[in-house]
Order: C-alpha cells, then sequence, then structure tokens
C-alpha cells in the first residue's frame, strides 16, 4: 500500500501584487505607487492580500504628513470616515502612530519610534515564527518594540487623517529571512493588556 506524498508548503519571495481596500474611493488620489487623500473626513486604505503566511515587509515613505500605520484582523472592515480602531475594531487592529504611539484594545502605549513627512516606516511581519510578530522600522533600522502573537490572517492598514495627507510605497515583498532580530526588545502582546509606568514614559520623553 503506497503512502500518500507529505504536503510541503513552499513560500515564493519576491514582491506582491497588492490591491487597496478604500471606503470610498474618490476619497483618496492615486497616482503610481502614491495614495493622497483628498477629502476631508479620515480615511483608511488597507492591503489585499491577506498575509496568512511567510515573513513579509511593506514600506512606506510618507509624503505629507503620514498618521498612522499597522496591521488589521482579516474581517475587519471600514466604511467612509471611520477612524483604524474605534468601537467593535478596537481589539482587531494595532496601530502605529508618527507620535510613536502603539494603539490596541483601548490601550496606548509611547516609544520613542517617531516619524515624519519624508521618513521611510516599514513593518515585517513574520507568520512563520511561534509566536506570529510584528517588527517596525524607521529608515531601515529597527526599532525597539516588537508585537507577538499577531492574528492568523492579517492586512496591512494606512491611515490618513487630513486632507492632503499622502504616502508611497516603497516595498510590499515576501522575503526568505528576516530581518528584525534583537536582543531585549520591548515586547506587546495582541489581546493582552499594554501597561506603561510613569516612569516608563518619562523615558521615551525625556522628562
Amino acid at each position: 500500500m503506497s503512502k500518500k506524498a507529505a504536503k510541503v508548503s513552499i513560500q515564493v519571495v519576491g514582491p506582491v501584487e497588492y490591491e487597496p481596500i478604500i471606503p470610498f474611493a474618490a476619497d483618496v488620489q492615486i497616482g503610481g505607487s502614491i495614495f493622497t487623500s483628498v477629502s476631508d473626513k479620515p480615511v483608511v486604505i488597507c492591503f489585499d492580500p491577506l498575509i496568512k503566511s511567510g515573513i513579509v515587509r511593506f514600506e512606506v515613505q510618507s509624503e505629507n504628513d503620514l498618521d498612522a500605520i499597522g496591521i488589521a484582523d482579516k474581517d475587519v472592515q471600514y466604511e467612509r470616515g471611520n477612524l483604524p480602531s474605534t468601537g467593535d475594531r478596537d481589539r482587531s487592529v494595532v496601530q502605529w502612530s508618527s507620535a510613536g504611539a502603539l494603539i490596541h484594545s483601548g490601550d496606548r502605549v509611547y516609544t520613542k519610534s517617531r516619524y515624519e513627512t519624508g521618513d521611510h516606516i516599514g513593518l515585517e511581519l513574520n507568520m512563520e515564527t511561534s509566536p506570529r510578530t510584528l517588527s517596525l522600522f524607521i529608515n531601515g533600522v529597527l526599532q525597539k518594540d516588537i508585537i507577538r502573537n499577531i492574528p492568523k490572517q492579517v492586512r496591512i492598514m494606512v491611515y490618513l487623517s487630513k486632507k492632503e495627507n499622502s504616502f508611497k510605497v516603497l516595498q510590499f515583498e515576501r522575503v526568505s529571512a528576516s530581518a528584525a532580530a534583537q536582543d531585549k526588545p520591548t515586547e506587546w502582546s495582541w489581546y493582552m493588556p499594554w501597561v506603561q509606568t510613569a516612569e516608563e514614559i518619562a523615558e521615551v520623553y525625556g522628562y
């Protein structure tokens, strides 16, 4: 009796073909890989495909006051004018604001990872490790904070709060190896409470 061949998962590396999900198409002007808000309403743009395997890097350049970037669980949907993580979406989104705040499940922690217009802001999602991780980069430099236990299937999310806010997609790619190894990162876990002491916040702001 012949044995069944074992299933082998092969991860193809290279650029990912992506499709933006925009709640109201007329709110965003797209020119090549540049996305610009032309609306007085806040705009959240998610990107297909779902990320559910492999190691994926996503990088944008803040062209004009990018507000936040992050990831959303596969079931999260946005309507016109929604904010990234309010209401039922609160526990299903992690956002990283330009002011350096990490926001999840009603909690907000403050980091030194601030970015501004002109900066390159990157995410690395490692769906092969246990637990799955989200790592953060600014201008190619790995940041100290890491989010663990991210959901099995997520989308990239980018937030523009004001008219003329814009960003450019520089990279959406599957890679063969992680660039996020570091000693003693500051770890935050999806669904768990995120708490900082007054002393930790003072250290971030240099009080």
